[in-house]
């Protein structure tokens, strides 16, 4: 449902409606239809683990730049 949020630019409400009225959303969602609640948990969770990951790679990165060292 994220997807198809993203892709015309809607609200999670408004993709709560289209999903739950059009059947070929509906499918393309497997006919699990959450409500828009969940879908705002759901993006704020991918965000943080997004971050997360983000920082860890960055973390990795700058310690092997460190280990970089010229002799």
């Amino acid at each position: 449902m994220l997807l198809i949020g993203n892709w015309y630019d809607l609200s999670d409400r408004h993709v709560e409606d289209i999903v739950s009225e059009n059947l070929s959303a509906m499918k393309f969602c497997e006919n699990n239809v959450p409500d828009h609640t969940v879908l705002s948990r759901f993006r704020t969770k991918l965000t943080e683990q997004l971050c997360q990951k983000v920082q860890v790679l960055m973390l990795i990165k700058h310690t092997e730049a460190k280990k970089t060292v010229k002799c």
